[in-house]
């Protein structure tokens, strides 16, 4: 079974500063959806799905590693982010 990111091992301190809490992760069956832009297989990519109430996002090179579970409302402020390019670095190529 993979963990979820929010169902590590988090310091309390984290859980109550940053609002983390455990959740169960997705379900092995979830069907994880990647971009249709990303046509190279070993391109920086991630996957998402949607179940139990919430949006997942994993690695798509790491399948079997964590999965990252947000609200509804956290998957709306992230796209927003996305569009607004707020996770560029300066000088960092995409």
């Amino acid at each position: 079974m993979t963990s979820s990111l929010a169902a590590r091992d988090v310091p309390s301190l984290q859980k109550k500063e940053y609002g983390m809490v455990e959740v169960p992760p997705p379900p092995a069956t979830a069907s994880w959806q990647k971009s249709r832009t990303s046509g190279d297989p070993s391109a920086n990519c991630v996957e998402v799905t949607s179940t139990q109430g919430r949006v997942w996002v994993r690695d798509s090179k790491n399948p079997l590693g964590p999965a990252l579970g947000l609200t509804g409302e956290g998957w709306s402020v992230f796209l927003a982010g996305v569009q607004r390019d707020e996770f560029t670095r300066s000088g960092a190529s995409v």
